[in-house]
């Protein structure tokens, strides 16, 4: 019973911190505040449903990530302000930041706890209680550097190069589900499963730092043609 309330509560963490990301970082459209509200919170409880149904049935690998996919986007499109491939890319970069936190700590964890990736996934205890909600505030510390980063600085990159950013950071999704149903599969080694985790976090963070250059470059020629 503890267990099932924690992971309810988790869930509802995760829905409330990727809402207010993307709402923070792209701004809504419309000054009614109201509406804004009523609009997030249907976001944030039609999240909170898709990952408690996909939690309770069995389904092909990945499909749920293009579920999620699709409702943020869909959130972004009729609520928040941007061009679409800028509010794709915000999507992505929130989604792999939260499959890369719950991947590396159910690793880490099976390692320090000697056990099987998929036993500590199915733990029922407080360790498994703890490790949820350490996963969350992983998301959050990780997350609100990139919103301050984002704010300060607006995002300012060409479709070629938003679009080429996009397609890396996807593909950091579906490589990280690939190696969780390796790993549970018990196909490689953890030692392997370490290295592998270790090189996608390392290019997730320069994808994030080359992104962050692009933008402080395209905005320093825009400033540039505004003063010529």
């Amino acid at each position: 019973m503890m267990y099932t309330i924690s992971e309810y509560m988790a869930t509802a963490i995760d829905s409330i911190v990727l809402v207010c990301f993307l709402a923070y970082t792209l701004s809504f459209k419309k000054p009614k505040q109201k509406l804004n509200i009523v609009t997030s919170i249907a976001f944030m409880l039609l999240f909170f449903s898709c990952v408690t149904i996909f939690n309770n049935i069995t389904i092909a690998e990945g499909i749920y990530a293009a579920f999620y996919f699709l409702i943020f986007f869909m959130y972004c499109r009729i609520s928040l302000k941007g061009k679409w491939w800028q509010q794709l890319l915000l999507v992505t970069i929130e989604l792999a930041v939260l499959f890369l936190v719950n991947a590396v700590i159910t690793i880490i964890s099976a390692s320090i706890l000697k056990s099987d990736y998929s036993s500590v996934l199915l733990m029922r205890n407080p360790v498994r209680v703890f490790l949820l909600f350490l996963s969350k505030i992983s998301l959050i510390g990780l997350l609100f550097p990139i919103i301050n980063g984002i704010r300060k600085q607006k995002i300012v990159l060409h479709l070629l190069q938003a679009s080429v950013f996009i397609i890396f950071m996807i593909l950091t999704v579906i490589i990280g589900i690939i190696i969780e149903k390796i790993i549970l599969d018990n196909l490689i080694p953890m030692q392997y499963v370490f290295v592998i985790m270790g090189c996608i976090s390392v290019i997730a963070v320069l994808l994030l730092f080359i992104l962050i250059q692009f933008s402080i470059q395209n905005q320093n020629k825009l400033k540039q043609i505004v003063l010529q």
